[in-house]
């Protein structure tokens, strides 16, 4: 099909020469129809915010909006968030008319604390890579690459992953962030203080995945450490997920850590019979009893709070 014109015969040799670059290569295009997207998670204005993507309607993609964008930015930097100007004074800290900041204190800082709680069972002998699974803007990838030598960070989401990479970059500074305060009301543009991350954000590689075909996504490597946040619940098919686990895991004493809230909904996970749960087992034994079928052995169980800003006056602790 390339040989057309002067010399498009069934003996033209001409348009075929190796050195002719202009034919080996590829075009990229981009739809301009929405994402067909797969794995998600509930609207961050509901009752339903934890969970780890934003809700897909049959007609707008909202997994690639400003709004979900700029509150996992909330949800994954609170500790880095500061004014964008000095006259401003946005708090990010649900209201305490008690002077007691207890109940919230413990749920602060959820992607950096499990991140942290992966390194801890990792140990500090083992330190060469770890895989964020759904990685969405970063928070945790940032904190593993403090400790692990390689990060490899992947999300669904185009907006997740490209900003990712341009805090990884320092490249945020154009890029105001503000948080829904109430009603159509915005908090005062903040922006990302870096310093505290930005020594070690060159060891991590961010890119678009999918968390149910991890063999392929990763390419086969093999980790010492594999975290997967709130991210089970909103896959089709969970049980994929896991059961890839083996052939990306180290060998030699490789550690993967699951976080969920199992709340499993029709909108992400379809067939209920992919659901984790039944009647009989709860979510917990049912993952129990698969990865004790993929050759994991359990070595540590325990409840992550979680807090979630919705607006100024709404918070969900979980």
């Amino acid at each position: 099909f390339v040989s057309t014109g002067d010399e498009a015969s069934v003996f033209a040799r001409f348009h075929f020469r190796p050195h002719f670059q202009q034919h080996s290569g590829f075009r990229m295009v981009s739809s301009q129809h929405d994402m067909p997207v797969t794995q998600g998670a509930a609207d961050l204005n509901n009752n339903k915010a934890h969970e780890s993507r934003p809700l897909v309607s049959d007609t707008t993609n909202v997994y690639e909006s400003d709004d979900s964008l700029n509150m996992y930015l909330g949800f994954h930097y609170y500790p880095y968030l500061v004014p964008s100007s000095s006259d401003e004074t946005t708090s990010l800290l649900p209201p305490n008319n008690n002077n007691n900041a207890t109940f919230h204190n413990d749920a602060m800082r959820f992607p950096q604390r499990v991140a942290e709680l992966l390194i801890d069972l990792v140990g500090s002998d083992r330190n060469k890579n770890a895989l964020d699974v759904g990685c969405a803007v970063g928070g945790s990838s940032f904190a593993l690459a403090k400790h692990f030598e390689s990060v490899s960070a992947f999300d669904f989401s185009n907006s997740f992953v490209r900003t990712a990479q341009l805090i990884q970059q320092n490249k945020m500074d154009n890029m105001d962030i503000q948080l829904p305060t109430e009603g159509d009301m915005l908090s005062d543009k903040l922006r990302i203080d870096t310093s505290s991350f930005s020594d070690t954000a060159h060891r991590i590689r961010f890119f678009q995945g999918d968390a149910q075909k991890l063999h392929t996504t990763t390419m086969s490597t093999k980790y010492d450490g594999i975290l997967i946040s709130n991210l089970l619940c909103r896959l089709p098919n969970p049980r994929s997920c896991l059961e890839s686990l083996p052939s990306i895991t180290s060998d030699d004493g490789g550690i993967v850590l699951l976080v969920s809230p199992y709340s499993w909904l029709d909108e992400f996970t379809p067939q209920r019979e992919n659901w984790l749960c039944d009647s009989q087992n709860n979510s917990e034994e049912t993952i129990r009893d698969i990865m004790t079928q993929q050759g994991f052995v359990q070595i540590h169980d325990e409840n992550i709070p979680c807090l979630i800003r919705e607006h100024s006056r709404k918070y969900q602790y979980i």
